[in-house]
């Protein structure tokens, strides 16, 4: 042997075998190959790198914007502060994350950053949906009753505490739930392997995933918490969203139908462009409700275990 660390361990007859160190750094890498190969050529990386980093310039920017402009920093703009802090978080750090577990099956940062990093990207899923619920409600309160909610100069402070709070408790199980745990698959699960691995000074590799059994010592079951998660994060900002824009969508109508004394080229102007602000307001609800609609529908039927995600374990 040169340069390499060897030792001559029994194996299941009880015989003694040379065994190389760096065979458990090749196996590692072979794994993590075939963990990633459905990504190898694809579009889908590039893509997905691209829209991560134009959502997190697009973001500070925002957030820029409302720091240094005056006329912007009021209440109201502050809703949209909130969402793009929310999204910057999101495309700074719980993306690469995700595109990282994607792409490699062990997680070498330990499990309190498994577990941290896990929250932050629930929190940040649920601080978007509501913050666009609140928006919308905001929106349709100023149309509504423009004077009396202008003055609730307060009511945005509290949305905004309501929505965080609320995130960071519902996202809580989950994270509680997502741990870093020894690599349950052969040659890692081999009962001598830790031997070896001591032997050349290595270590077990971990895997970042959804535990089951978290979820069978938690107070909540994971069937439950699915839909808790379905109806906060899903129903009910979409229930907002239709229900806000629906009053909006109203509103313009009935002052369509006051204008009556502007001449017929003006008002069939004003109806084209409320036709158009209803049109808008209709797709803003259907691309909420498509957008979202496939994750949500992937974990209820995780939740009742109709399908399996291939790192539960």
């Amino acid at each position: 042997m040169t340069g390499q660390k060897s030792m001559q361990p029994p194996n299941s007859s009880g015989q003694w075998t040379e065994i190389h160190c760096d065979w458990f750094a090749e196996m590692q890498t072979y794994q993590n190959s075939l963990y990633k190969i459905n990504f190898d050529g694809s579009p889908i990386v590039p893509m997905y790198g691209l829209v991560c980093s134009f959502g997190a310039i697009a973001n500070f920017i925002v957030l820029l914007a409302f720091i240094r402009t005056a006329n912007l920093r009021n209440l109201r703009n502050s809703f949209i502060v909130n969402l793009a802090f929310s999204d910057l978080i999101l495309c700074v750090v719980t993306a690469p994350v995700t595109l990282y577990t994607s792409l490699n099956l062990f997680w070498p940062f330990g499990d309190w950053s498994c577990k941290f990093l896990a929250g932050v990207q629930a929190v940040n899923t649920f601080v978007s949906s509501l913050t666009l619920a609140f928006i919308a409600l905001d929106r349709v309160l100023l149309t509504l009753c423009p004077v009396r909610w202008r003055l609730a100069a307060t009511a945005p402070l509290l949305c905004y505490l309501v929505v965080w709070i609320i995130s960071i408790m519902v996202a809580l199980p989950y994270a509680l739930a997502v741990s870093s745990k020894l690599a349950p698959f052969d040659p890692w699960s081999d009962r001598a392997t830790p031997k070896m691995l001591q032997f050349c000074d290595r270590h077990v590799p971990e895997i970042c995933a959804e535990m089951q059994e978290a979820w069978d010592n938690a107070i909540v079951s994971k069937t439950t918490y699915t839909f808790v998660v379905l109806a906060i994060q899903y129903v009910l900002p979409l229930a907002a969203l239709a229900f806000a824009y629906f009053q909006i969508g109203s509103t313009i109508q009935k002052r369509s139908k006051v204008s009556r004394t502007v001449d017929t080229t003006r008002r069939m102007h004003m109806q084209n462009r409320n036709r158009r602000a209803l049109l808008l307001l209709f797709l803003l609800v259907l691309t909420y409700a498509v957008c979202w609609a496939p994750m949500n529908v992937y974990h209820v039927l995780n939740g009742l275990e109709i399908i399996n995600y291939s790192q539960n374990m």
